[in-house]
């Protein structure tokens, strides 16, 4: 008989959601790409009012998500 394998998937939205007002955090590009980043942070802009600045500057493989409000 084999182990199974059990994958914990990261919901990027509620990562986003719970991040306190005027932190950073780090995502790597082999958890979720760049494009992926800006367009979960639009989407939760529109929808529910959460404001993010998404910044790739000086990064090679990461973005720096802030949450300003």
């Amino acid at each position: 008989m084999t182990q199974a394998k059990f994958k914990t998937k990261i919901l990027l939205k509620d990562s986003l959601r719970e991040m306190p007002i005027g932190s950073k955090l780090k995502i790597k590009n082999r958890q979720f790409k760049a494009s992926v980043v800006r367009t979960t942070t639009t989407d939760l802009k529109s929808k529910e009012g959460y404001l993010f600045d998404v910044s790739d500057r000086g990064m090679i493989d990461e973005v720096v998500v802030t949450r300003l409000r």
